[in-house]
């Protein structure tokens, strides 16, 4: 599991181990990354052979990546800007999760911790962030046990649709696709990602990648890996990938999460108890009323962006309301599993550009201040949740969204002020960059009035 070691002796070993596997595989470049907070990898490549001195220091770059805007363009924020000079951190690299590239043998890849100069994990390092929301959970007697399931677009190089028509699930019609899928799966498992399905969906050139559960520090990386493989799958097969959430405004694209808990020792599903159908286990209960408690609170954090705001509208398969059922995709959030050893709750509302990291600490979050605070569960929606004007909404937009958390008390004591001001802060400058823009639309209505 990639945790922090922090034994010196277990850490050379670890060092030690990753640079023989450097050394006897001929690899002669190491990428050494680390997520910004829109899930964006970012960091140095340096040669194979000094991964044994650069995992003792670090490198150090700018702090600036942890606090920019989605499309990597500096704003000031109160974490970095001009007055404190935009001062340098340091990223020390994780030897736990040294990786060959299945796709280019000579190039192996890690993973890296960002620090402060002085040794400190920053607060807004994403992994960590699923660290500490792990680390909550654990303080509770319980390991979160994560599965992420990603839908992105497959395009042609202007962007058009790969695959015309609605082809959900079809095998035939998505043979197309097949080649690239092919190597998405494939270089996921060399990876050593472990790898469920994937199949066509219900939009133009949509598709997903199911990944199968793991203890969450994991699940957190393996999203952010399934996205930087299904980008350079797509590409070296002369296609473009895109994970925004409504690229036709019509059908939308999510990151769903799924959650279980196992016991500190031993792999006991703790949500298989109780019936098929029926009220949920009472730990899965409070789990599940924690995460209905505080949807509306993260829901800046799963959708970070405007666009992702199009997958608010009534039937776009992403649930709107705070609402949970069985099985029914028109509520936020499922209850799968049931009486199984499959139980788990499936969390609905993030979409496919949210960083997997907060994606999963939030729901994690959520879950653990329901079993700390003992939340009730509401009653399960048995039909369709559009169309119940009971259930409370989930904010309909970015500005809603950031205003709700950056209000909110849960929020900033699950990760920090620092986060959420900065969270904040950057959706707030997108925000007014989307109102300042003069759109098509604005032009071809306005543009030739009398």
């Amino acid at each position: 599991m990639t945790l922090p070691i922090t034994d010196p002796d277990a850490r050379a070993d670890a060092v030690a181990q990753a640079q023989a596997l450097l050394d006897r595989s001929g690899v002669e470049t190491l990428e050494c990354c680390f997520p910004d907070l829109w899930g964006r990898l970012c960091g140095k490549r340096i040669p194979a052979g000094r991964f044994t001195d650069v995992a003792a220091g670090g490198f150090t770059l700018a702090e600036a990546p942890l606090a920019w805007m989605i499309d990597g363009s500096i704003v000031p924020v109160g974490f970095t800007n001009a007055e404190t000079g935009f001062p340098n951190m340091v990223a020390t690299p994780d030897p736990a999760t040294v990786r060959r590239l299945p796709w280019d043998p000579t190039t192996a890849f890690c993973f890296a911790d960002s620090r402060s100069p002085a040794g400190e994990e920053m607060a807004l390092d994403t992994r960590g962030q699923v660290r500490r929301a792990t680390a909550r959970l654990e303080a509770l007697g319980v390991r979160p046990w994560v599965a992420v399931e990603l839908e992105f677009h497959l395009c042609t190089a202007d962007w058009q649709p790969f695959l015309r028509g609605t082809h959900s699930y079809s095998i035939s019609h998505s043979e197309a696709a097949e080649p690239v899928l092919r190597d998405i799966r494939r270089w996921l498992a060399g990876l050593g990602l472990p790898v469920e399905s994937s199949q066509a969906e219900y939009g133009e050139g949509q598709f997903e990648v199911n990944l199968l559960p793991a203890a969450a520090p994991d699940a957190g990386d393996y999203g952010l890996l399934l996205r930087r493989v299904v980008r350079e799958a797509a590409r070296r097969h002369g296609l473009r990938a895109t994970f925004m959430p409504s690229p036709a405004g019509t059908v939308c694209s999510g990151l769903h999460v799924h959650q279980s808990l196992r016991p500190l020792a031993g792999n006991e599903n703790l949500f298989a108890g109780g019936p098929a159908e029926g009220p949920p286990p009472e730990r899965m209960a409070a789990y599940m009323g924690g995460v209905l408690a505080h949807l509306p609170d993260i829901t800046a954090l799963v959708s970070p962006t405007i666009n992702a705001y199009k997958r608010a509208a009534d039937y776009t398969f992403a649930g709107n309301r705070v609402s949970w059922a069985y099985d029914n995709r028109t509520a936020a959030v499922r209850a799968l599993g049931l009486g199984t050893p499959a139980a788990r709750v499936e969390v609905r509302t993030p979409s496919s550009d949210a960083n997997p990291c907060l994606a999963v600490a939030a729901c994690l979050h959520a879950g653990a201040d329901g079993i700390e605070r003992g939340s009730p569960l509401p009653a399960p929606v048995t039909g369709n949740a559009y169309a119940d004007e009971a259930l409370p909404p989930l904010p309909r937009s970015l500005d809603r969204a950031v205003d709700r958390f950056a209000a909110s008390a849960f929020c900033r004591a699950a990760f920090g002020d620092l986060l959420v001001d900065t969270v904040s802060e950057l959706g707030q400058h997108e925000v007014a960059s989307f109102a300042a823009h003069v759109s098509d639309w604005e032009l071809e209505r306005y543009r030739d009035l009398d």
